[in-house]
């Protein structure tokens, strides 16, 4: 692995970013620990290359700020990322036969009072205590301090004598800190020449200090390949500091995750006469065999109707092809006038469990939406339900539906929206002609007969997309969840809106106004200001 540390020196005006990962495709990296960046709140975010950025900064200011960009491969192996401050970030990997956490630091400058100096190292203490006793420990970024040149003497086994200048005392801290740890200071372990030594140049290009080290976890320090572990001086981001990289013997794997079969077709081929004809045409018989059942339960029809849907689309239309674009155009080089200082805004996988605890592990955080949503969702409303016994037609049996319903309610199927768990986009439905419609309207009458059965477990599934109603949202309340329900399973919900719609019209109130054709709250709350204003007058 190729791992590295770079005090970049801001990326928040738009498009750094790109030029980042632009400046670093010329050498061999997989994950690069990034300081002051000067983002605010913590989160993720991809580059248009597909590599992954974990990030953490202050709330509001746009100063300080960690994060750790990861190759899009080696993204694959990452198990959880903990944002702890501006100053710290942590992440593990998984690897064989150890994971690996890697730390990202940004000390404070020499000019910080003592107390912030104290409260950054305590943090690093906290963060530590809190790894995973077994994993490889690699700590790194820009540490602000100087452990000077051949001075390893009381010092051995964790410094060599290949540092630049003269210590000073915040090297001191930072040797007490690594010896404490049993760590090693890696970019100080071979015989570079200078330039292959010192991170940091001061702006007139007269002094060259070394301020930037990896530690490593001194019983793995054989994995070290020393020759290749050095500063670089090719990529150029205009930072002042030049990326320190070191090469490390280790075996990834990668995070197992619950598979899915999210597939995105190519549906701009049905705009196609012919493709979209050929598409039903396939429908047709395929499904053919289908309609003369007459016996299959509910679930089996539905994943037949799922699978030879999907199977069609698939040979018909195949996968989308993704869109590359560059990275960046030359119009942007040469007019950077928009969003230069665009809130960065990612997503977190970061979640307070009920006591307040930070949970940073995909399963547990996995597992606290699972909790919530469940007890957001059997939620006991206190309602008068005699109005709705008088409005009940007990024992008439529920007429069967039309095909002509069917049709009515796939036209109401809105386009260019995500798929449910059954992956299966609305455009499928509605290009599907008479064949859909035939099949859909076997499948829902099959499933008002068997009224002591269950729906298709695709049809009862969905998938949930939480979404921040604000930055550094820790808790579930704090998000919003989109629900991802199944399109076909849609069909059969707009019948069963069409026919009750009606009923419900007669007994609702005059006062309700919400989710009523040709009437809206914004209308009632009109009045409302109405009525104030005018008694205000009076």
């Amino acid at each position: 692995m190729a791992i590295g540390t770079w005090n970049v020196r801001s990326l928040k005006n738009e498009g750094k970013l790109e030029v980042l990962v632009n400046e670093i495709s010329t050498i061999s990296w997989d994950v690069l620990g990034v300081s002051e960046l000067r983002w605010t709140g913590s989160g993720e975010t991809s580059t248009e290359d597909g590599h992954k950025l974990w990030y953490s900064g202050a709330e509001k200011k746009h100063v300080r700020g960690v994060g750790v960009l990861v190759e899009k491969e080696t993204a694959k192996s990452v198990i959880e990322c903990t944002p702890v401050s501006d100053r710290i970030i942590a992440i593990r990997l998984k690897g064989k036969p150890r994971n690996m956490t890697i730390i990202q630091i940004y000390a404070p400058t020499s000019d910080s009072e003592d107390e912030e100096i104290e409260r950054f190292y305590q943090d690093l203490e906290q963060t530590i205590k809190e790894k995973a006793k077994k994993d490889i420990l690699i700590i790194q970024g820009d540490w602000n301090a100087k452990i000077g040149y051949k001075e390893s003497t009381g010092w051995e086994g964790t410094i060599g004598d290949f540092g630049v200048g003269t210590r000073n005392e915040r090297g001191i801290m930072l040797l007490e800190f690594a010896k404490r740890h049993h760590l090693v200071v890696a970019n100080t372990l071979h015989n570079h020449k200078l330039s292959r030594r010192t991170t940091w140049h001061s702006p007139d290009g007269v002094t060259h200090n070394q301020i930037d080290y990896i530690l490593v976890d001194r019983r793995f320090q054989t994995g070290i390949n020393r020759p290749k572990t050095r500063t670089l001086k090719k990529p150029d981001i205009g930072s002042d500091h030049d990326p320190v990289m070191m090469t490390f013997r280790m075996r990834l794997s990668k995070e197992k995750k619950v598979s899915q079969r999210r597939t995105k077709f190519d549906l701009e081929k049905l705009k196609d006469r012919e493709v979209a004809e050929k598409y039903r045409s396939e429908l047709a018989g395929r499904f053919a065999p289908l309609l003369l059942l007459t016996n299959e339960e509910p679930q089996q029809l539905c994943d037949q109707f799922t699978d030879i849907t999907f199977n069609t689309a698939n040979e018909i239309l195949g996968k989308a092809k993704p869109i590359k674009r560059p990275w960046i155009t030359p119009e942007i080089l040469q007019n950077v006038i928009k969003s230069l200082t665009k809130e960065k805004t990612g997503r977190t996988n970061v979640i307070e469990d009920k006591t307040g605890q930070l949970l940073t592990n995909n399963t547990e955080v996995t597992a606290r939406w699972k909790e919530y949503c469940r007890e957001l969702y059997q939620h006991q409303a206190d309602v008068d339900r005699t109005v709705l016994a008088e409005a009940t037609s007990e024992g008439e049996p529920e007429p069967v539906i039309l095909e002509s319903e069917v049709r009515a309610a796939i036209i109401k199927l809105k386009m260019n929206k995500a798929p449910g768990y059954d992956n299966l986009p609305a455009e499928l439905i509605k290009c599907g002609g008479d064949p859909i419609i035939k099949t859909l309207h076997l499948l829902c009458n099959r499933i008002l007969e068997k009224k002591t059965s269950k729906w298709p477990t695709q049809w009862t599934q969905s998938i949930l997309i939480p979404i921040p109603k604000k930055k550094m949202s820790k808790k579930c309340s704090e998000h919003r969840t989109i629900s991802l329900i199944s399109h076909p399973s849609k069909v059969l919900l707009i019948i069963i809106l069409n026919r009750i719609k009606p009923g419900i019209e007669e007994i609702l109130d005059d006062s309700q106004a919400g989710f009523r054709k040709d009437r809206s709250t914004v209308e009632q709350i009109l009045n409302l200001r109405l009525l104030g204003e005018s008694q205000r007058n009076h």
